[in-house]
């Protein structure tokens, strides 16, 4: 809806523009690109297109890796409407590049004892997001397995789930016996309304976040760090 309304109000001809299967060209997945890229400034460049939208949180900045993995996504959409309700993708002739991942680093018990005790009284929301993550420091899963995770997965004291890496070619249940640092954050945040374990945020912005939380402990991560 948002990138309708921005094509609306910028591309010529485009006042009555709708984003449809049938319609959508290369061209328009280029358009589509630069929008997921640049929306936080056109936030701010057309503050008019974004007061008719009920979502009033203000787009963040994306990498170039979460704006491949939504690409990713649409293609595989596109891919399924292929022989349903068009005849060809326009992915067929468009490119997405790969994603790059950096080296990964490794925070130190001594760090992560810093960030489980940093005083952020006065910034609740990132107080909870730092207590998920120094859970997950804890037990060492990936962030897709941890947003899966609901408080069946713990049976007395020790953390049960199927890795997402390989459930589909060798799953196996892992057991991760919980340290009482883990144990602390289940209790704290422990909701039998919720559906899942923590009260999580979009990934994205749990790893904006992350970061912020880092500079606040003035914890600088350097590659030769070890847990």
């Amino acid at each position: 809806m948002r990138f309708e309304l921005f094509r609306r109000a910028t591309v010529k001809g485009q006042k009555k523009y709708f984003f449809n299967v049938k319609t959508t060209t290369p061209e328009i997945l280029d358009d589509l690109w630069n929008f997921f890229a640049n929306e936080h400034q056109y936030f701010k460049d057309y503050p008019e297109i974004y007061e008719k939208i009920k979502e009033k949180r203000p787009p963040k900045p994306r990498g170039e890796n979460c704006i491949i993995d939504m690409m990713s996504r649409l293609r595989t959409f596109f891919n399924w409407c292929v022989g349903k309700y068009i005849e060809v993708s326009p992915f067929k002739n468009y490119s997405i590049p790969e994603p790059v991942y950096g080296t990964p680093v490794f925070i130190t018990t001594s760090e992560l004892n810093t960030l489980a005790k940093l005083d952020l009284s006065d910034k609740p929301d990132l107080a909870v997001q730092r207590d998920i993550f120094v859970f997950q420091c804890c037990v060492g899963c990936r962030v897709g397995d941890l947003y899966r995770m609901t408080r069946s997965n713990i049976v007395n004291g020790v953390l049960y789930y199927i890795a997402g890496k390989t459930k589909d070619d060798n799953p196996r249940t892992l057991a991760v016996p919980l340290v009482s640092m883990a144990m602390d954050v289940i209790d704290r945040y422990d909701d039998p309304k919720r559906a899942t374990l923590f009260p999580f945020i979009h990934e994205q912005y749990y790893n904006i976040a992350i970061k912020e939380i880092f500079k606040l402990a003035g914890i600088r991560i350097q590659a030769s760090s070890a847990l």
